[in-house]
């Protein structure tokens, strides 16, 4: 009975375990959601003239560096977890400059 016991509790801890990590996957944004925000956002940006041209083509560029490296990373049928850490880094730093170049003085008038 106890062999029963431990073998229930160390299936239902594991189960449990998985499950917490998958929730916690489930709540992130994916990669491919938070390039479409980041377009939604140059494109929201450059029509208000919040970015100026120079702007614009700056960060549409490195966007489109960031999609060109992730069709790189899937390439071969897998994105693994570093590979999905580096895109979320570089999008994070994409986010940021967009924010920056969308709050400073310059527009186009």
């Amino acid at each position: 009975m106890k062999r029963v016991s431990l073998v229930l509790v160390i299936v239902l801890s594991s189960f449990l375990s998985v499950r917490c990590a998958t929730a916690d996957d489930l709540r992130a944004p994916t990669i491919q959601a938070r390039i479409n925000e980041l377009q939604r956002r140059i494109d929201q940006g450059v029509h208000s003239g919040e970015l100026t041209r120079r702007e614009a083509v700056r960060v549409q560029t490195e966007l489109d560096r960031i999609r060109a490296k992730r069709a790189r990373f899937r390439a071969d049928g897998y994105l693994g977890p570093r590979e999905r850490q580096i895109l979320h880094h570089e999008l994070d730093v994409l986010e940021g400059l967009i924010y920056r170049l969308k709050h400073n003085e310059r527009r186009r008038w």
